[in-house]
């Protein structure tokens, strides 16, 4: 008869420690009592023995003190020994027992590896890069926008840089005026063929040409240049100052000449040699360059056209039977504004209340019913300047952003451009706006009435940005009566967009 060779288990049934049974849990790193915290040896699963001396602590890398400690957990659902073992290595965060508070954080997140809370404190204790980044972006798996692990993460690779004080997400750098010009850094705009300054846009076929020696500048390529908005929020935030400029010095580089041109200005052409110099930076770094831009479609007799045509539509022959309004004068001003463009991962939540109660056949309904829709919605437009209105740059419709290219100064040859007044973080509440309108125009399919209520909420989970130039006609219209109307017209769809009339004082 044969008999049976028994199976020998992994973990035994009795912790050496604290004698308790089947208290030991498999991990891929270790053995380990959930009683006591007790560690067999990987290999031969042997108790592992006191060390004779205590090892030397280890040198670390980082401040930890720096870190504000919250007994708030965040998560729900937990078994109550990992809220203990959490709570514990906050205690111990507390006591600034480093090591103990490593062991009690990894018995969480051998339990829970969702636990992104336990995650986050590892990467915050433990001295290991390599460590501390997979801690790091197994937080960012669970929750993209977590703002310290983004972070955590950001200090880690480099691109931002330590402050020392521990970071607030809800704090803003402080705001001041500069009060006096800010040196800029230009651009000269120029054929590299011939060196002459005379270059211009070919809105026809979007391209620069050298009007002196025919030089045509080759296509720009177009890559995809987006940046995350909670990543560039923390690294706003984490600046100290936020500079107010009202003027830029500007020395020419063809003559030399030396001026102050607006803050809104990007391009400027020299009055003293013609040549053109686009600013690519100031001295405090106030602003960011833009990604892409977009060539004109039109030209400005298209432009003019358009204009025309819309004047003599049949609303505004109307309007000019009770108010005179013939044009005298137009002026015509080809310019590029910044806008950002934003794209967004959603969450749609429909919830929906019935007040029946019953059908027909005394049937109970359900009174309350939630659903929730992923959803994704790309190049949302936002003006990034004051002037002109944002009841006017609102109406201009949609542009061709398959046709931006990478920004190249040289392209703004001929066109005026501006820079941006309105910041992404504050542009970014009118794309939020923008989002909330369409998901509910889309998921409120149908109309609520006294025994039914319909709400529609959006939550954004993932947001990136980008700055592109778009082109757009800047019209004025001066009519017989006195008074001054501005107009825009889209520079690709050739859409025009007429203002009201006023009276210049």
């Amino acid at each position: 008869m044969s008999s049976l060779r028994p199976i020998k288990p992994l973990a035994p049934d009795t912790c050496p420690q604290c004698t308790g049974t089947k208290t030991f849990v498999v991990s891929r790193e270790k053995i380990e009592c959930q009683h006591c915290g007790y560690v067999l040896r990987d290999a031969q699963q042997k108790p592992q023995q006191p060390p004779s001396a205590p090892l030397p602590p280890q040198t670390p890398t980082h401040d930890r003190t720096q870190y504000r400690v919250s007994y708030r957990i965040g998560q729900r659902d937990l078994e109550p020994f990992v809220e203990a073992a959490y709570t514990s290595a906050l205690d111990y965060i507390t006591r600034q027992q480093w090591d103990d508070a490593v062991r009690a954080l990894r018995r969480c997140v051998d339990y829970r590896a969702d636990f992104i809370d336990a995650h986050l404190w590892l990467s915050r204790m433990l001295e290991d890069h390599a460590e501390r980044r997979d801690h790091l972006t197994t937080v960012l798996a669970h929750e993209p926008t977590h703002p310290e692990a983004m972070r955590e993460l950001m200090i880690l690779d480099g691109t931002l840089q330590p402050t020392g004080e521990r970071f607030d997400e809800f704090t803003m750098p402080e705001t001041r005026t500069v009060g006096g010009a800010v040196k800029a850094d230009a651009h000269k705009v120029n054929c590299p063929r011939c060196g002459s300054p005379n270059l211009s846009d070919d809105d026809a076929r979007g391209m620069v040409v050298c009007s002196a020696c025919g030089y045509q500048a080759p296509q720009t390529k177009r890559s995809a240049r987006y940046a995350s908005v909670s990543l560039e929020m923390i690294k706003r935030r984490s600046q100290p100052v936020r500079w107010i400029v009202g003027e830029r010095w500007l020395q020419c580089k063809a003559c030399g000449s030396k001026r102050t041109i607006p803050n809104e200005q990007l391009a400027e052409t020299c009055p003293f040699c013609g040549s053109k110099n686009v600013i690519q930076a100031d001295a405090l770094n106030t602003f960011q360059q833009p990604d892409s831009i977009a060539p004109f479609a039109l030209s400005r007799k298209q432009a003019l056209a358009l204009v025309e045509e819309q004047l003599q539509s049949m609303p505004e022959r109307m309007k000019g039977i009770l108010n005179p309004n013939r044009v005298t004068r137009t002026q015509i001003e080809g310019v590029y504004l910044p806008f950002w463009v934003y794209d967004a991962v959603v969450d749609v939540r429909r919830s929906t209340l019935d007040r029946r109660g019953y059908e027909r056949r005394d049937q109970p309904l359900q009174p309350y019913r939630t659903e929730q829709f992923p959803e994704m919605m790309n190049n949302i437009l936002v003006c990034a300047v004051t002037s002109p209105a944002r009841q006017l740059t609102a109406q201009l419709g949609k542009f061709k952003l398959g046709k931006a290219t990478d920004y190249d100064p040289s392209l703004l040859a001929q066109h005026a451009a501006e820079i941006y007044s309105i910041d992404f973080d504050q542009a970014v509440m009118d794309a939020h706006e923008q989002v909330s309108t369409v998901m509910r125009e889309q998921y409120q399919t149908f109309t609520a009435g006294k025994d039914m209520t319909v709400t529609v909420t959006s939550l954004i989970k993932q947001m990136m940005f980008r700055m592109v130039l778009l082109p757009v006609y800047s019209v004025t219209l001066f009519e017989s009566d006195g008074e001054v109307r501005p107009a825009l017209v889209n520079g690709h769809s050739g859409r025009v967009v007429l203002g009201r009339a006023q009276r210049v004082r």
